[in-house]
């Protein structure tokens, strides 16, 4: 009798065993490819992609000789490019990107300034040959409509509406020859359709 039991509780086991084994088999493994990103006309993907911003004291020639480019070489595109950048008027607290090699030497390949929110400069010298050019990001133009009263002064009545004040400005200047703007009074309304630019969807740029 024992040994009947014994022998169920071992068929038993191995029964469990091979259904864990099915039911791992069973298992798909799923693999997410990572999404491809693109900026400044590259494939960040491809590259080791490091984000800074130049410090006080700090040059073109040490920014890139910290990522592994040296002088002979940085002085060579700042030479082949001071048509179109010149190296010397970088200025402190302006962003930058390297994108640089994924292996382990992580030699930069392309440095990117940011002029600004919207234009950038980029000087690729992964090849023997040199390039450098300005760079635009596309802009989304949004169409908007105001509309209010009059109860103070226009500037006031546009701030309870919790416009840009950069709006205000604007808006006082071209109308500035054919709006006296002391006449207004108490009570008058006004409406204004004017356009908005951003970049990426969401950063305000004019």
């Amino acid at each position: 009798m024992k040994k009947l039991v014994l022998f169920f509780m071992v068929s038993v086991f191995l029964w469990s065993c091979k259904e864990d084994d099915k039911k791992e088999l069973s298992v798909e493994t799923k693999i997410t490819k990572p999404k491809d990103i693109y900026e400044f006309g590259y494939k960040l993907n491809d590259y080791k992609v490091i984000k800074d911003t130049i410090k006080n004291g700090e040059s073109f020639g040490i920014i890139l000789d910290r990522h592994h480019v040296f002088y002979p070489k940085i002085n060579k595109i700042a030479r082949s490019i001071k048509d179109t950048f010149d190296v010397r008027r970088v200025r402190a607290g302006k962003p930058y990107l390297i994108l640089a090699k994924k292996d382990s030497t992580e030699k930069a390949q392309v440095f990117i300034y940011k002029d600004s929110k919207s234009t950038a400069t980029v000087v690729d010298f992964a090849d023997s040959t040199i390039t450098a050019y300005k760079y635009r990001k596309p802009i989304k133009i949004v169409e908007k409509e105001i509309a209010g009263k009059i109860y103070s002064s226009l500037s006031q009545s546009m701030d309870s509406l919790h416009l840009n004040p950069n709006l205000t400005y604007a808006i006082a200047d071209i109308y500035a020859w054919t709006l006296d703007f002391y006449k207004l009074q108490r009570g008058d309304t006004f409406k204004f359709i004017y356009e908005e630019k951003f970049i990426d969807d969401t950063v305000f740029v004019g």
